[in-house]
């Protein structure tokens, strides 16, 4: 029975950090994109990611979002901590994207 019940906890604690690292990637994603838009700032990426981020609080218990931009690429990176079922652990995941900044021309 105890052997049971570690493979039970072992296997939920693997879906939270898999949620976890989805949650990261989705928010990373979005901050990019909304950054690398036509009118688009660093600013508004990191409050949007951070946005997609907090809206995750089920499996996350502390998100920390960076980006940084030039002229032709923006890149997010949110770093998150997964909730855990064993005391004293708390596992980090941290998830990047990058994508073209969009240019008008014509």
């Amino acid at each position: 029975m105890p052997v049971v019940l570690t493979l039970f906890f072992l296997g939920l604690q693997a879906a939270l950090l898999y949620m976890g690292r989805t949650a990261a990637v989705a928010a990373a994603q979005e901050g990019a994109q909304v950054a690398a838009g036509e009118t688009g700032t660093i600013a508004d990426g990191i409050t949007a990611a951070q946005g997609l981020a907090d809206a995750s609080v089920m499996v996350l218990e502390s998100t920390s979002v960076t980006g940084s931009m030039t002229a032709k690429e923006a890149h997010m990176t949110v770093s998150v901590r997964a909730a855990s079922l064993v005391p004293g652990w708390q596992p980090n995941v941290t998830a990047s994207a990058a994508m073209p900044v969009e240019e008008v021309t014509g």
